[in-house]
């Protein structure tokens, strides 16, 4: 017998069966009438997927290209400390259906974001990288698209100052993107 009361859902329809099957569970542990299901197995963790990326900055070039951080060592990064970069090629190597499509772009000093790269892919222009060689940037959008279970986490390091808080994916953390304006 159900009657109308303040609880703010419904117990009959739709999740009935399952309440009642979890209360006699419970009831059935509580007085060994029956053994306690035995629990859910935790998740086994997803595959980690290979990341691997490149900074260009004005005085030193393309810089050799970094795979996933590692273990924070100093080689562990993309870039000269120091030197703002200007251009950024990144990739999920490996089969696309297994690792995804990484999406990328940078943010102008003084301007606005420039368009999205996905992994080392050509524009009409040619070119395979974010941004332009030229203009300082000041942040990074990142996203992992075709891969569910996986996300992608990133940070940036800031001229004169320290490392940012990690971000993940584009549109998690303080403002969606890793860096700071100006």
């Amino acid at each position: 017998y159900f009657s109308a009361t303040a609880c703010p859902g419904q117990i009959y329809g739709a999740q009935k069966d399952a309440y009642i099957k979890k209360a006699q569970e419970w009831f059935d542990a509580m007085t060994g009438t029956k053994p306690a299901p035995a629990p859910t197995p935790a998740p086994v963790p997803a595959k980690k997927i290979d990341v691997v990326y490149q900074c260009y900055d004005r005085t030193h070039g393309w810089l050799g290209e970094v795979d996933t951080y590692l273990d924070g060592s100093a080689d562990d990064y993309a870039g000269w400390m120091g030197y703002p970069i200007t251009g950024l090629r990144a990739k999920t190597p490996g089969d696309a259906s297994e690792v995804g499509n990484l999406q990328y772009r940078l943010h102008a000093l003084g301007g606005g974001w420039f368009n999205w790269r996905e992994d080392y892919s050509t524009d009409s222009s040619g070119d395979t990288f974010a941004g332009d060689l030229a203009a300082a940037c000041d942040g990074l959008q990142m996203t992992l698209k075709n891969c569910p279970g996986h996300k992608i986490r990133y940070r940036v390091h800031i001229t004169g100052g320290d490392w940012l808080p990690w971000v993940t994916e584009y549109g998690d953390g303080d403002n969606g993107y890793a860096g700071i304006w100006g």
